[in-house]
């Protein structure tokens, strides 16, 4: 009698777990789909995202002439040390004539085009290139030295001292007489 009530609780166990079994996976587990199976739905396609070429806007081209004063070129010292610097050296007067750096086969050229800006000293504009120099970290006291022996002007003098003495010489350029 034992044995054969072991084998029914035995039965009876694995009839449990059989049953056990069976519903756990249907309810816990989903279905994996097998390869080659056709799942439902499509595939979303990607957009195609076109490149959109922009051709850079071509710089204006500068306006050298407008002043009133003599021509740097014309200016013996002025040329002279034009032509001595190399146009690194020459870039912050380039900045500060025609508010951009330059090209360095062009500088030189544009410097000795140069006579005078085409504003008065009491006007919004010259204030505004004023200002700029002041504010500008570009503009050393360094860098308007040598602006200022370029120019053929006194190197001495506070920061706006420099930057005051080299705008009111290049509203009207003038040869110093040295």
């Amino acid at each position: 009698m034992d044995s054969s009530a072991v084998s029914e609780e035995e039965v009876e166990d694995q009839q449990e777990t059989s049953q056990g079994d069976q519903s756990s996976p249907n309810k816990s587990r989903t279905r994996i789909p097998v390869v080659g199976e056709i799942i439902e739905g499509k595939r979303a396609k990607k957009t195609v995202e076109r490149l959109d070429f922009q051709a850079p806007k071509q710089m204006e081209k500068l306006k050298i002439g407008d002043g009133s004063g003599d021509k740097l070129g014309d200016i013996p010292r002025t040329s002279f040390q034009i032509s001595k610097m190399k146009p690194a050296d020459l870039k912050p007067l380039h900045a500060i004539l025609f508010d951009r750096p330059g090209k360095m086969a062009t500088i030189k050229k544009n410097l000795r085009l140069f006579n005078g800006f085409p504003f008065d000293a009491d006007s919004e504009q010259y204030t505004k290139k004023r200002e700029k120099l002041l504010k500008n970290s570009n503009f050393t006291n360094s860098k308007l030295k040598v602006v200022c022996s370029v120019l053929d002007l006194e190197k001495k003098g506070t920061h706006s001292d420099l930057v005051d003495r080299i705008l009111s010489f290049l509203i009207a350029p003038k040869n110093s007489g040295k």
